[in-house]
């Protein structure tokens, strides 16, 4: 038996809703798995295929996980709960290489 996206998007989905240090990053090395079994043609042409969910669960995953290293960042927040910087970027980042993806796969 072989995963497919929805088992990939299962795990990523948990990964997300995680708040163990270093979530984000197994989120997006799963990400990077799946785009790579994809393009190398080693699963079912659209089985590895990443999709909107699989981006938004690496969302996320930085929005609400703690990335290695940044645990004393992240606990030191800003008074109103603003989200740090470094997250907004890696979001931002992500939406884009979502755009990039479609627009070199379809």
């Amino acid at each position: 038996m072989q995963p497919d996206r929805v088992s990939f998007n299962t795990v990523l989905h948990s990964l997300s809703r995680s708040r163990a240090v270093g979530a984000p990053e197994r989120a997006e090395s799963l990400l990077n798995y799946m785009e790579q079994l994809y393009l190398d043609g080693n699963m079912e042409n659209e089985a590895a295929k990443p999709d909107t969910t699989t981006f938004s669960s690496v969302i996320n995953a930085f929005a609400r996980g703690t990335c290695k290293g940044t645990a004393d960042q992240d606990a030191q927040q800003q008074p109103n709960h603003q989200i740090p910087t470094y997250k907004i970027n890696k979001a931002k980042e992500l939406l884009s290489r979502m755009e990039q993806w479609y627009l070199s796969t379809d």
